[in-house]
């Protein structure tokens, strides 16, 4: 692996176990760990705005706790970090070009949304993206480092319909070659 391992943060909860997978690829190919956060610009708004620096102190909040993370996982790990302007889709896709291993969370998208940044990422990354599912049955886990393409589930190997795991915790990969 040349590039970084690159994963989105955004302050959910599932970010622990999102940094974790993350720092773990970064430390097994001995590459850097490079935390993202995303802000939407909003047309109009000044950059000398008030409310834009709680949103700043913010994104620092959730990057620092996710170094902090990442520290743990992997003692020797080099890590970096970065707030960057723009929706966490354009913004992740731009971070993949030079990516090693793109890491992010996965939800289900939001009805009010036309889809995800999991969903968005894996279709059009130009490296290997890693989607960290959070639990959804007891004794899951185990099972939680295999990497699933379009077709087949990630946890159990079963065919699906979709790239993601409804009966445990599932990693989908797809934008290249499995990282595992």
């Amino acid at each position: 692996m040349k590039g970084p391992v690159v994963v989105g943060v955004d302050g959910s909860p599932s970010d622990r176990d999102v940094v974790e997978a993350a720092a773990r690829e970064a430390e097994r190919h001995g590459t850097e760990l490079r935390l993202v956060h995303a802000i939407g610009w909003s047309a109009g708004a000044a950059a000398w705005d008030p409310a834009g620096g709680a949103v700043r102190e913010r994104a620092d909040r959730i990057l620092t706790e996710a170094e902090r993370r990442a520290c743990r996982t992997a003692p020797f790990l080099e890590v970096t970090q970065d707030v960057l302007i723009g929706d966490p889709e354009s913004v992740l896709a731009t971070e993949a070009r030079d990516a090693s291993l793109t890491v992010i969370g996965g939800r289900r998208p939001d009805r009010t949304r036309k889809g995800s940044v999991a969903g968005h990422l894996t279709a059009h990354a130009r490296c290997p993206v890693l989607v960290v599912r959070g639990p959804c049955a007891p004794g899951a886990g185990a099972r939680a480092h295999r990497t699933a393409s379009p077709g087949f589930c990630g946890t159990c190997g079963r065919r699906t319909r979709r790239s993601r795991c409804t009966t445990g915790r599932c990693l989908a990969g797809s934008g290249g070659p499995s990282p595992t």
